[in-house]
């Protein structure tokens, strides 16, 4: 029975390691007046953006260019804003995990393994990433409604790993309503 165990556990690991890390996505689209992909945007930077902040800006520039969304050089040229905020909220959560409690013996054999649900919650650093396109008049005017806009919750760890493979994301589903989680290759 412990051999049996061991190798559902090494089963577990090996499958866990060859698994790719996920997101969770949501974004929504406005129903009316959709995003046009083949517009000009202007990117509207928060003047006291964070050192992390920055580092995704750039990034982001590489990925809309990569993207092929046409940025324009100024507010007056766009015909979209895109706005984004990184924030650092911390994630909560709930689990449920069979811990093996060994039997009493009996007949001078060792007892039978038994399998008890444990509840535990675990809470770690996380970050969410925000980003947001409006059309410009509705940005000029107040209050700001985005034509679509999107959060991605990620661990910091896959963030600072994998933020290229985030931004693809994020960006294709650009004009998309969706929902749930995505996974970082």
């Amino acid at each position: 029975m412990q051999k049996l165990f061991t190798l559902f556990v090494l089963v577990g690991i090996l499958i866990q390691a060859g698994c790719a890390a996920t997101a969770y996505l949501r974004s929504n689209q406005a129903i009316i007046n959709p995003f046009n992909k083949n517009a000009t945007i202007y990117l509207d930077a928060s003047e006291n953006m964070t050192v992390e902040e920055a580092n995704f800006m750039v990034l982001l520039l590489s990925g809309i260019r990569k993207y092929g969304l046409k940025m324009a050089e100024n507010l007056a040229k766009a015909d979209y804003v895109l706005k984004f905020a990184i924030k650092e909220p911390i994630f909560y959560g709930q689990a449920v995990s069979f811990e093996p409690v060994l039997t009493a013996p009996y007949l001078g054999r060792e007892g039978p393994v038994s399998y008890y649900p444990v509840n535990y919650s675990y809470s770690y650093p996380g970050l969410s990433i925000n980003v947001m396109i409006f059309k410009k008049r509705n940005f000029i005017k107040s209050p700001h409604i985005p034509l679509w806009e999107a959060s991605l919750s990620v661990k910091k760890e896959l963030y600072r790993d994998h933020a290229p493979e985030l931004i693809k994301i994020i960006l294709d589903h650009v004009g998309q309503q969706f929902e749930g989680r995505v996974s970082v290759r």
